[in-house]
């Protein structure tokens, strides 16, 4: 899946956001919480790739944490801006919050990170028949996550941010992993499909963006229904947002995934001001 340590054991999707691990998984480029017949174990605080990035690079900018009241000030404001549910379109229930759940597993680098997902209910050009079967053939729990990281310096950001984007332009194009069979029942599941990946400027914020359709591989061979998966990141100073959106394909568009992608990163910058 493209996500560093990220490994899938042998379960069925009826899990909960109990199972989900959520803090670590939705730094995941692929962003996918529960694959029919998988989940997922802590990851690293950013997605790993060995593409190189043709995003915008990394910020410069010098500004560091003089005090530890001032970083827990600007830890309170990002966690103040996540999302509420009824900002993100198609959200449902309370939402899980990192920190603050047991769900949320450790994270493992620099940087404090707080973040927020909502699962998302089927698309609305469904009818009530075709998204029941939708939900039904699934491997995944559609879902949008916000986060941000707060860094003690700039050298700390410019590193976690150039994982981001060494990620985000290993979408361009063709993908296509293997499965890894782990054994006993244990398995990480490859990926086929095609993406793409653009750079992202948001009011002085720098990043890149990146949307892929793709199916899942499981073992024998087992195939998913194809999937629209979009990862944004951006950063400023000391802090980094991103913002990861996975839902089935049917029934949606995935310009308008990219679309909401964008909007959402837009919004939370919106309520940092």
């Amino acid at each position: 899946m493209g996500i560093r340590g990220k490994t899938m054991h042998a379960h069925t999707k009826t899990t909960t956001f109990r199972a989900m691990k959520i803090a670590t998984a939705m730094l995941g480029i692929a962003a996918i919480v529960t694959l029919a017949g998988c989940s997922g174990a802590d990851s690293e605080a950013s997605p790993s790739a060995s593409a190189t990035a043709s995003a915008s690079p990394a910020p410069t900018a010098s500004e560091t944490l003089a005090a530890p009241s001032e970083a827990e000030a600007a830890i309170e404001q990002l966690a103040a801006a996540l999302p509420t549910v009824d900002q993100v379109e198609g959200a449902v229930g309370d939402g899980l919050y990192c920190p603050g759940s047991e769900e949320c597993g450790t994270v493992e680098g620099d940087g404090r990170l707080v973040s927020v997902m909502y699962l998302l209910t089927p698309s609305s050009e469904l009818s009530e028949e075709e998204a029941e079967q939708v939900k039904a053939d699934s491997w995944i729990y559609a879902n949008a996550s916000v986060s941000a990281q707060l860094f003690d310096t700039e050298e700390q950001l410019a590193a976690s941010h150039t994982r981001w984007l060494d990620d985000i332009a290993a979408n361009d194009g063709p993908v296509d992993s293997q499965v890894q069979d782990l054994g006993d029942g244990a398995y990480t599941p490859g990926f086929r499909g095609e993406g793409s990946s653009e750079t992202l400027e948001i009011n002085g914020w720098t990043g890149a963006i990146s949307s892929r359709q793709a199916a899942f591989v499981g073992l024998e061979d087992k195939v998913s229904p194809d999937t629209f998966s979009t990862a944004a990141v951006v950063a400023q100073g000391v802090q980094q947002v991103s913002v990861l959106i996975t839902v089935d394909a049917a029934g949606n568009d995935l310009d308008d995934v990219v679309a909401q992608t964008k909007q959402l990163i837009e919004e939370y910058l919106e309520r940092l001001r």
